[in-house]
C-alpha cells in the first residue's frame, strides 16, 4: 500500500512495506493515521523537518 506523509510542509510518498524498515516510524504513521488531527488532504502530518528526511527514507528503501 502507497502512503502519503506530509513530513514538515514537504510531500513524500512511499510503501507502508518501506516504513516497515523503522518500527518507531511504521508505529508513528499508525497512530496518526488513526487520528484525523494529523490527516490533512489524504497525507500523514509528521511534525519534523524535512531537510534529512529523504535520506532516511533512502536508507529504509536500501
Amino acid at each position: 500500500k502507497v502512503v502519503n506523509l506530509n513530513v514538515g510542509g514537504k510531500s513524500f510518498i512511499t510503501l507502508r512495506s518501506t516504513l516497515a524498515e523503522s518500527p518507531t516510524l511504521r508505529e508513528y504513521v499508525e497512530r496518526a493515521e488513526a487520528n484525523l488531527e494529523f490527516s490533512k488532504d489524504g497525507a500523514t502530518f509528521i511534525d519534523r523537518d524535512p531537510t534529512h528526511f529523504p535520506i532516511i527514507l533512502a536508507h529504509m528503501r536500501n
